[in-house]
């Protein structure tokens, strides 16, 4: 039987990396022409939706990290390679999750010199925390395999793998998108 303080650990770093973490990303790099108009207090609707999303995530991270820092009472007991990865790649991904919000309170305006380091910044910041939180997820999931599911032990992982290979499609897919669009447009600029 697997632990209440695990099973409610891994199912909000889930709910926030894995669905709130995406939908987040995605809308902030594939949605910003598409939702220009102006929606309340002059937000783009498209930021609001990116805020609201990885504010979730921020606090999921936050209670996933506490839940089972206070009832392991512990730092971690895994220590072989690769799973002892996990809490390292967890507690890097937790503190830039909690970093890149207060990098966006400092955001200036849209025509400041500085607007493309910002993004940069807050794009590389929100990258690196997502990209360390899947694998820490994934070795979660290998660790939880291997000692408290007996009976299916490849159904959560393949699940889970089944996300990441349904989110990378997706972002290709709007990548591809992206990109025939700017090519129609500079197509119906050279007429």
């Amino acid at each position: 039987m697997i632990p209440t303080a695990i099973r409610i650990h891994g199912s909000l770093m889930v709910i926030g990396w894995i669905f709130c973490c995406t939908n987040g990303i995605i809308l902030s790099r594939h949605y910003k022409q598409s939702w220009k108009r102006k929606g309340r207090r002059n937000y783009e609707p498209w930021l609001i939706a990116h805020q609201v999303f990885n504010s979730i995530a921020v606090i999921c991270s936050i209670l996933g990290t506490f839940v089972i820092v206070y009832f392991s009472q512990d730092y971690s007991n895994l220590t072989p390679y690769p799973v002892g990865a996990h809490p390292i790649c967890g507690f890097i991904s937790t503190a830039l999750s909690l970093l890149n919000p207060l990098i966006a309170l400092c955001r200036c305006s849209p025509t400041s010199s500085n607007r493309t380091l910002f993004n940069w910044i807050h794009t590389f910041v929100g990258l690196t925390a997502f990209s360390l939180a899947v694998p820490a997820i994934a070795l979660g999931l290998i660790v939880l395999r291997s000692t408290a599911v007996k009976s299916s032990p490849y159904s959560i992982l393949t699940v889970f793998q089944g996300f990441v290979i349904l989110y990378v499609i997706t972002e290709m897919t709007l990548e591809f998108t992206d990109y025939w669009m700017i090519l129609r447009e500079r197509s119906k600029s050279a007429f």
